[in-house]
């Protein structure tokens, strides 16, 4: 499963000088014992314009050589524009906590789904990465792959603001909302390919 293109129409807050968007891929329950499996890229996205993957390199586009059973979920994220230290900082942090998780939590235990849920799923929950840092999701979609009747193709998914978000207030200006929940805010694609043993 390759990434292929991804446009977000609003970013809401700019970010610092060479700031770029995480886009969190995520399988749900690509096989039975598997309930998740999660890709993340770093770009910076610009209001209105597709950043286009398919021209990259395999490595910058490559998101999941997976095996799959029955019909799964595929969802997309996408968090607001943050420095690339603390990008590197949020994905060192959820890769060792799910390192960590994975050996002594078998995958069904309570302790190791919170994990999973807080450091992936939650990014619009406002992870604490850094004191004073947050992420928040500016874009989030969903779809469902069936192989007994799509083994390959390109799957277009529809993104939308899954919250409201404003920007600060100023003195005694009330908060503008610069996104509100279910607004669409973009698309990203994905090109797959499943085959038969």
């Amino acid at each position: 499963m390759f990434l292929e293109d991804v446009l977000v129409l609003e970013n809401g807050r700019p970010g610092a000088a060479g700031a770029e968007n995480i886009v969190l891929v995520s399988l749900i329950w690509p096989r039975p014992m598997i309930d998740l499996r999660t890709a993340a890229k770093s770009v910076r996205l610009e209001d209105g314009h597709v950043a286009v993957f398919s021209d990259k390199p395999f490595h910058e586009k490559i998101l999941f050589k997976e095996i799959v059973g029955g019909p799964f979920g595929v969802t997309v994220e996408v968090t607001e524009r943050k420095s690339p230290g603390v990008i590197a900082q949020f994905l060192a942090a959820i890769a060792s906590d799910l390192v960590n998780a994975a050996f002594p939590l078998p995958p069904s235990s309570e302790t190791f789904r919170r994990i999973v849920h807080a450091g992936v799923s939650g990014v619009g929950q406002k992870i604490r990465t850094a004191p004073r840092e947050s992420f928040l999701r500016i874009a989030f979609g969903h779809a469902l792959i069936d192989p007994a009747t799509a083994t390959s193709g390109r799957l277009e998914i529809p993104l939308s603001a899954p919250e409201t978000l404003s920007a600060p207030s100023t003195g005694r200006s009330r908060k503008t909302p610069y996104l509100v929940r279910g607004q669409p805010n973009g698309t990203a694609a994905i090109r797959y390919r499943i085959e038969e043993d």
